[in-house]
């Protein structure tokens, strides 16, 4: 996959992030991070995405504020939420909003894995 486009892991802890790139750069993709909304609308605005995994809970934006202006901005990159927050409702607006995958913390190595080969464009 020589220009494969990068897979974007946005995670406001470090501990997260490192583990969740490293899980998707074992299996031979590329990452960029982001520790918060705002750092991630910037990436995606400067950098063309296969795939996105987003925290939900983070401090200055938000993931559900990330989904919304992807949403209104017809900004269309495959999104793979990563939340503690397991509310029926949570996910319902998550997939609402253009999400294709939810997975709650802590999550296990073969479904970040599995996520990448089911939603990498």
């Amino acid at each position: 996959m020589e220009k494969a486009k990068p897979i974007l892991v946005v995670d406001d802890s470090n501990a997260a992030r490192m583990q969740i790139c490293s899980i998707i750069e074992s299996a031979g993709f590329r990452t960029v991070q982001a520790n918060n909304g705002i750092a991630a609308l910037k990436i995606i605005r400067e950098i063309e995405l296969s795939l996105l995994f987003l925290d939900l809970l983070m401090p200055e934006m938000d993931g559900t504020d990330v989904l919304k202006y992807m949403k209104e901005k017809g900004i269309s990159i495959p999104t793979v939420i990563l939340t503690a927050d397991v509310q029926e409702e949570v996910k319902q607006e998550c997939f609402g909003l253009g999400a294709v995958g939810f997975l709650n913390k802590p999550f296990k190595t073969q479904a970040i894995i599995d996520s990448v080969l089911n939603h990498y464009k």
